[in-house]
């Protein structure tokens, strides 16, 4: 007899990248079935095929607020995405209009207008032959988001995606992940087909990757540089390398400075003072040539040449011709996209530096992988390609399938995999993965380029090894600590197995990433010159998994008693982050900042110093 469960079908990941021009939805399922949700109408309003429109009709009460399929005539529209900024108290630049008009009916409208943006997004995924064909229902929710958006973003975000999919508000946090967009880039464009044929053809058994991803969105530009490594025969496993950043600038920029300008124009035709005195209709005549004719070739190069004309025509119907100079047309994308490209530029050197010396045995190879709606400015595309070839990755490193009718749907495919394959924090360790001790002295900008193991798995062995006794001599007064992890480091030290602590192969600084850093009160400075003691393990405390962290900081002898220890206990809460696939200190809801500074994190110093330090070798 068929389980209740088939009977009423496979719940599935739903993936939802709500974008500042366009919102595109992705089902996967358990086996890794996928279905994307093709627009029919988006031709007619400047789409792509798999993107139905987030703009909503807000400062008029000439009709609905949201339109899924035509444009309004003689309306003016705003992006509802900046809504959320607006909802959660974020003061973002492009929102000064929003700012101004601000109101609680105008509240009301962009949270009406979000609402029915995933309402309709819902129905058409419910509506749609092959999801109904599967059988599937709708599950678990992969939502994108950019990568600065905080917790209360996401308070605001799922209040509204619990009412557009009418479940209640615990539900509703229980079955959403909020995946940032560099994430989900990464997990698409490293798990594509594509990518893994090549990698499963790669030379060798073991192949690092240094692979920097970005996202070119409509407001911002999304950035990080990813690990990966490739074994023959095996699919790839990747995880991200330091913090993912964030640039204020993409196509919507770009519209804005370009209609501030024609605001300007348009003034001093007519000789007024500063202020908004662009009719709605005028602005919507802008905004479709811009959709439809000159978004994609607006910038530097031969792509667009002067004069360059918008003729539109007032509330009178006078005819008013705004004309920009092809300066005038460069000078609005460069001050869009300069600093943009100051920090791509700095991202490739750390990526060229990350792949000058051998990683895990072998020299890794860098790549740069790039994709997002505003990549289809061909004059930002040209100025990336002039970025990587001036830093010399590799021969052909940049993956970019432009052109594609789902290229803009990636992002919604690839959050719903960070989902699926969602891993346990054993399991993350029981892929080799170690934890170090770093240490920068006294006075350096520079860290040490590697780090004394303090916990780690051991692949050969089967074990985990911890809670042993880790000795730094030659500490200084004001040196810093912070705590790292290699995810592979089990595998670049494949023969390794249980060993003296003091003769365990470091931890690379380059391949892993930070876990804690800027902490005083777990990892204190060094007061006076000598040693520290640090004892580490990962244990279960009831649903939670924790590390657990003892250290001590013994100073000369010539010291006075009362000073002669530092010492810390402290049990760290764990969890794994399936879009960036690591492990990170704290919970999901809350900081580990907050929860050390409320003291809910766990246990502080023991009493007896000297009981500490004789503990020193025993289980906790």
């Amino acid at each position: 007899m068929e389980s209740l469960s088939n009977a009423l079908g496979e719940k599935v990941c739903i993936g939802i990248d709500f974008g500042s021009t366009g919102i595109r939805g992705y089902a996967l399922s358990n086996g890794k079935i996928g279905k994307c949700f093709p627009n029919t109408n988006a031709s007619l309003m400047g789409l792509d095929g798999m993107s139905f429109p987030t703009h909503g009709y807000i400062y008029d009460d000439n009709g609905p607020i949201y339109l899924p399929h035509k444009l309004a005539v003689n309306r003016d529209p705003e992006a509802l995405k900046y809504g959320f900024y607006l909802l959660s108290g974020d003061p973002y630049p492009l929102m000064k209009r929003l700012r101004n008009a601000f109101n609680n009916q105008l509240k009301v409208k962009l949270e009406t207008g979000i609402t029915q943006v995933l309402q309709n997004l819902r129905a058409e995924i419910l509506q749609n032959d092959a999801f109904k064909a599967h059988g599937w229902r709708i599950g678990d929710l992969s939502v994108t988001v950019p990568n600065q958006w905080t917790l209360e973003f996401e308070e605001v975000y799922t209040k509204l995606l619990a009412r557009a999919f009418n479940w209640g508000l615990d539900e509703a946090k229980n079955r959403i992940f909020y995946i940032t967009e560099t994430d989900a880039l990464a997990h698409f464009l490293l798990t594509s087909e594509e990518y893994v044929l090549v990698a499963k053809l790669l030379r060798g058994q073991d192949q690092q990757r240094a692979v920097l991803v970005l996202d070119f969105g409509g407001h911002n530009t999304n950035g990080a540089i990813f690990w990966v490594q490739s074994k023959k025969n095996q699919e790839p496993k990747f995880f991200m390398h330091g913090d993912a950043f964030t640039i204020g600038c993409g196509g919507q920029h770009l519209y804005y400075n370009l209609l501030q300008a024609c605001e300007n124009k348009y003034r001093a035709k007519l000789g007024m003072p500063p202020g908004n005195w662009l009719p709605a209709a005028a602005r919507e005549q802008i905004r479709q040539k811009w959709l439809l004719e000159c978004r994609h070739i607006w910038g530097p190069g031969d792509y667009l040449s002067g004069p360059y004309a918008f003729h539109i025509f007032d509330d009178s119907f006078n005819h008013v011709p705004l004309i920009f100079e092809k300066k005038e047309i460069d000078a609005i994308w460069y001050d869009t996209y300069h600093a943009g490209l100051d920090v791509i530029e700095e991202a490739l050197q750390n990526l060229k530096r990350m792949t000058s010396k051998p990683q895990g045995g072998c020299m890794p190879i860098s790549l740069v992988t790039q994709a997002g709606g505003s990549m289809g400015n061909k004059p930002l595309n040209g100025q990336v390609q002039g970025l990587v070839e001036k830093w010399r990755v590799d021969e052909n490193a940049v993956v970019n399938k432009m052109g594609l009718d789902d290229d803009t749907v990636r992002l919604a495919k690839g959050g719903p995999r960070a989902v699926v394959d969602m891993i346990t924090i054993q399991s993350f360790f029981q892929q080799g993965a170690a934890i170090g001790l770093q240490l920068k002295q006294h006075r350096s900008d520079e860290w040490d380029d590697s780090s004394a193991a303090v916990f780690y798995f051991c692949t050969r062995t089967e074990s985990y090894r911890g809670w042993f006794d880790c000795e730094l001599d030659g500490i200084k007064a004001g040196d810093e600590f912070r705590l790292v992890c290699d995810p592979w480091y089990a595998d670049k030290n494949p023969n390794m197995r249980n060993r003296d602590p003091d003769t365990l192969p470091r931890l690379s600084a380059e391949r892993g990433y930070v876990l804690l850093e800027g902490q005083p009160s777990v990892l204190p400075r060094p007061e006076h010159d000598g040693k520290c003691f640090i004892k580490a393990d990962v244990k279960r405390n009831g649903n939670t998994m924790e590390l657990i962290l003892n250290m001590a900081l013994v100073a000369k002898p010539n010291r006075a008693r009362y000073n002669r220890y530092k010492l810390v206990e402290r049990r760290l809460p764990l969890y794994y982050d399936g879009g960036n696939k690591v492990v990170h200190l704290g919970a999901r809801d809350k900081p580990l900042e907050e929860m050390i500074r409320t003291g809910a994190d766990g246990p502080r110093a023991p009493t007896n110093p000297a009981d500490f330090l004789n503990s020193i070798g025993d289980s906790p």
